[in-house]
């Protein structure tokens, strides 16, 4: 009997989550530290120029022709330092980098199956393993945490219940199990 385990939506929206949101914290820290903070910086040094020259009355009118803040509630911007914009730019790019990884990873995700017919397992990636080439199966944390490893000539699938759909993710096992011999255990 053919069983497919898709990817669990219970596992696969973590990483999406976490994709979309570093995306948008760097994208804010960018607008920080490329336009909003150094229109904010140049904002606060005019208005302290004004100051400095005795036209403070004037600034009203001169910030209102720019759609600038009119200073009544004081220094109507930050005078952020070239620091402050370069670890905004820093950030933003460091929080895009994590953002685009977790997003290749969620896109990669998508589509994951492991799927156990006759002949043995398949994987969505390409894997093939024959019931044949299977010498063992770890099932020292299948009970506690739902990982078991099958274990092959080449190599090793680890099947997750987490990550996996549970009662397709079981089904695979139980196959895997019977193909080897290997009796159920009382949980």
């Amino acid at each position: 009997m053919e069983v497919k385990a898709r990817i669990s939506w219970g596992y696969l929206w973590r990483p999406g989550v976490f994709a979309l949101a570093t995306l948008v914290f760097g994208a804010w820290f960018f607008y920080d530290g490329f336009y909003a903070w150094p229109r904010e910086r140049q904002i606060a040094r005019e208005f302290a120029q004004f100051q400095a020259e005795g036209r403070s009355k004037d600034w009203a009118a001169y910030a209102a022709q720019r759609d600038w803040p009119d200073g009544s509630q004081g220094n109507p911007g930050d005078d952020h330092s070239d620091l402050d914009l370069m670890v905004q730019k820093v950030l933003g790019a460091a929080m895009t980098v994590v953002g685009l990884v977790f997003g290749v990873g969620f896109i990669r995700s998508l589509g994951r199956w492991i799927a156990c017919a006759e002949q043995g397992i398949i994987t969505s990636w390409g894997r093939r393993i024959a019931f044949d080439a299977i010498t063992d199966l770890q099932l020292d944390r299948w009970h506690r945490k739902g990982i078991a490893v099958v274990v092959c000539d080449g190599g090793r699938l680890v099947l997750d219940d987490w990550k996996y759909d549970r009662p397709a993710t079981e089904a695979i096992v139980a196959q895997v199990k019977d193909h080897l011999g290997i009796a159920d255990e009382p949980e």
